[in-house]
């Protein structure tokens, strides 16, 4: 499962992000860490979630920046 990430620093420092700084968590807590595939740029590849999940979190943790709360974006599956 592909997603494609664009991240913009606005602030005055640089800030590395890598591959580890993300997870998927489904909704029963579940882990999928990025599968270590040819890199494309931007590109993040995720296993195939266990079925019959409701919903998925991008869960990104800047390491790079310490105290920084971290980041959760929620996709759901579209009805057929």
């Amino acid at each position: 499962m592909p997603f494609l990430l664009i991240l913009r620093n606005t602030g005055a420092h640089t800030v590395t992000i890598a591959r580890t700084d993300f997870l998927l968590l489904d909704d029963s807590n579940r882990q999928y860490l990025p599968l270590l595939v040819a890199e494309v740029k931007g590109f993040l590849y995720f296993q195939q979630p266990a079925p019959g999940f409701k919903n998925l979190r991008l869960v990104v943790i800047p390491r790079d920046l310490p105290g920084q709360p971290r980041l959760e974006f929620e996709f759901r599956p579209v009805a057929p």
